[in-house]
Formats: C-alpha cells, structure tokens, sequence
C-alpha cells in the first residue's frame, strides 16, 4: 500500500491453495485486498492490477464463467 505520495505504507501477502484458474485466483486476491483495506478502515483506495482480463470483468461486469463471476460481484459490491 502506498499513501497519496507513492511512499511506501505496508504489505500483506497470503497463500491460496486451490486449483483455480489464473484470472480467478487474480480477481480473488483483487477481492482480498478489498477486503483488508476495509479492515483497515479505508473507504476510498485505488487499486492497481495486471490482469486485463479481470479488470475489464470487473468494469464492463461481463462476466462469462461463474466462479469468477462470484468473485467479480463482490468485487464490485464492496
């Protein structure tokens, strides 16, 4: 997490063990982070990611397989 500066503010890393397929275990993580952040207090964050395919999912809610369509609404409702 950085503040409104870039500087850096903290980090939290978690292991998921699962068998889903890689833009879902994205949009979990995404869904992860969203989450902490919550914990934390935020109501407001700009979150980054590389993984075109979940973000375009989460924007355009497109969403063609279930499981990540799951992940992607509670993406979208927090």
């Amino acid at each position: 997490m950085r503040d409104d500066s870039s500087c850096f503010i903290s980090a939290k890393s978690a292991l998921f063990l699962s068998s889903l397929k890689p833009v879902e275990a994205e949009a979990m993580a995404f869904l992860e982070a969203i989450n902490w952040l919550t914990e934390m207090g935020y109501d407001k964050a700009i979150l980054e990611s590389d993984c075109q395919d979940m973000v375009e999912g989460i924007l355009a809610n497109c969403i063609a397989n279930i499981e990540l369509g799951a992940i992607n609404r509670s993406c979208k409702h927090r």
